[in-house]
């Protein structure tokens, strides 16, 4: 028959061996993780830089659309001086179609950096997200979940050892 201190030796040892298993899994799950999150972070980096690009794009369509609307302001407004019998190179229709001119740069230049603004944001935010990934994989990369669970049964086992000693010490 075993003896009681033997018994609780052996508990004592499995309870470290399945300590050491759930620690393992926790960690390789871990890695798991930061890993899925790190591809997701390249994902949508990826996805930031799209936005951006398309962002560009819009931005310039509207740049095109304001000087066309500006150049149908400009051309109307010719039209109903000639119409009028306005001479179109006096002063009055200059100045106007110069105010024209202005105004309608002024919308371009005010569409033009506000899409600068934005695709940067994106930019930045698709880089910040890029960053996080590498940072992510390099974490997933230090965790080594077998060393862990060694680490682990190690420790649980050294304090059932020492627990067993003392009491046969003692007794």
């Amino acid at each position: 028959m075993c003896e009681p201190l033997t018994i609780m030796a052996g508990v004592g040892m499995a309870s470290s061996a399945l300590s050491a298993y759930g620690s393992a899994k926790s960690a390789a799950s871990n890695k798991l993780a930061l890993r899925g999150q790190a591809q997701l972070n390249r994902i949508n980096a990826e996805i930031g830089r799209s936005d951006a690009r398309r962002t560009i794009e819009a931005g310039n369509q509207e740049q095109s659309k304001i000087l066309l609307r500006g150049r149908q302001v400009k051309s109307a407004a010719a039209a109903k001086y000639a119409a009028g019998g306005i001479r179109l190179d006096s002063n009055s229709v200059v100045a106007a179609q110069t105010g024209t001119e202005l105004i309608t740069e002024i919308d371009r230049k005010n569409i033009e950096l506000n899409t600068i603004r934005q695709a940067f944001g994106q930019r930045i935010d698709a880089g910040n997200m890029e960053r996080g990934a590498r940072s992510q994989d390099a974490s997933a990369k230090s965790i080594k979940p077998g060393l862990v669970g060694v680490s682990t049964f190690l420790s649980s086992a050294g304090q059932v050892a020492s627990s067993w000693y003392s009491a046969t010490k003692d007794g």
